[in-house]
């Protein structure tokens, strides 16, 4: 991963552009050493969105699996106790 300044990058911008669509190279822009974005290519996008997807749908199941585990341990009430308990 290549870090770069924001001024330097907006210099040779086409050189950036290439090489991390070309060589999937990953540049991280900095603004007086602080990290303010990072350039990387399409495909890289697309893997890190699927990866993501991924990692919240196994977060979803996980969370499912624990409301359930719950449900059974602590019982359920139906709309209308539910509706009573909260004086609705």
């Amino acid at each position: 991963m290549n870090s770069i300044s924001i001024t330097k990058a907006r210099d040779t911008l086409a050189d950036l552009i290439n090489n991390v669509y070309y060589r999937d190279e990953v540049f991280i822009l900095t603004r007086r050493n602080k990290r303010f974005a990072a350039i990387i290519s399409p495909k890289q996008y697309r893997m890190f969105i699927s990866l993501l997807r991924r990692f919240e749908d196994e977060i979803d199941h996980r969370d499912a699996v624990e409301a359930l585990a719950e449900a059974r341990e602590v019982g359920t009430l139906t709309h209308e106790q539910m509706k009573e308990e909260l004086g609705l």
